[in-house]
């Protein structure tokens, strides 16, 4: 079998962005978008992606606004809705290149909480949603002084910015892959006011809608996370309206569960759970899994 090429290519959002995109495409089963986390690219999940492709599954992912090769400025937005044009022109490239066959999204951290928030909106046509890690929540409380001082600069300086504090250290306990982290020139760790407001408010928004959602729900948490809250993810878990729902927690893991010592158990539980939701319909399940 041949390698899977990633083929780069690009989208216009609906407020006029041009996106890089890079895909993998695959034959036979249907497609995944992938909405990476803060301060990262799409670039990072190629390995992911190629093992997919392998077994018959496409592959696109976007670099969201302000990350990696697309334009923007760094760690900063208007307004959160904006993250929504990207993942929208995403959503709408992959149902013109399916042919019919099912299309699901995964959303990790930060991409997490736009897929949730994007959903919100009425996005139709999606097989089911998975999230890696969603970002409902900092694991860290954020300080009550921080937290003001960004509503006061938000109005005032909204692309005031500062260090996010992340790391490689605190995505994976795989030494390479905390190396490529540090080393990778299109991460950055910046947040500005403004971003930090807007995220705030859309996890409130979240966690109000989930009795909504009702595609089928796949969520991945590594138990050690030190940025995301598990906890968080949890009740979000309980709280979504799914029928077909499935956390699975991995022991020890900590944010990029993708990325992580023993990801194999990760990438084959979400094919396994792809491959079932592209062959049936209407069963009813509810699963939590401590891994």
């Amino acid at each position: 079998m041949e390698t899977p090429t990633e083929i780069p290519r690009s989208l216009r959002t609906a407020d006029g962005l041009s996106l890089f995109v890079r895909v993998w495409p695959g034959e036979g089963k249907g497609s995944l978008g992938i909405i990476h986390g803060y301060g990262e690219h799409s670039g990072r999940y190629d390995g992911f992606a190629r093992w997919l492709n392998a077994r018959g599954w496409s592959v696109a992912a976007c670099d969201l606004r302000g990350h990696g090769n697309s334009p923007g400025r760094r760690g900063h937005i208007r307004r959160f809705a904006d993250y929504l044009y990207d993942a929208t022109a995403l959503h709408g490239f992959l149902q013109g290149r399916v042919g019919g066959r099912p299309v699901f999204l995964l959303g990790h951290s930060l991409g997490g909480l736009i897929a949730i928030r994007y959903l919100q909106g009425g996005a139709e046509g999606l097989g089911g949603l998975i999230l890696s890690a969603p970002f409902l929540k900092a694991e860290l409380p954020i300080p009550t002084w921080k937290v003001a001082l960004s509503r006061v600069l938000s109005r005032g300086w909204p692309s005031f910015s500062s260090p996010s504090g992340l790391g490689g250290a605190l995505v994976s306990r795989d030494p390479e892959i905390v190396a490529e982290y540090g080393r990778d020139p299109l991460m950055h760790t910046k947040a500005t006011a403004r971003w930090l407001t807007e995220t705030l408010t859309a996890q409130e928004d979240a966690f109000a809608w989930a009795p909504e959602l009702s595609i089928p729900l796949l969520l991945l948490h590594g138990d050690a996370d030190p940025i995301a809250s598990v906890s968080a993810t949890r009740r979000f878990f309980a709280a979504a309206g799914s029928h077909d729902k499935t956390l699975n927690v991995y022991g020890g893991f900590l944010h990029e569960v993708l990325n992580e010592i023993g990801k194999e158990r990760v990438w084959e539980d979400i094919a396994s759970w792809l491959d079932e939701r592209s062959r049936t319909e209407g069963e009813i399940r509810t699963k939590e899994v401590m891994c």
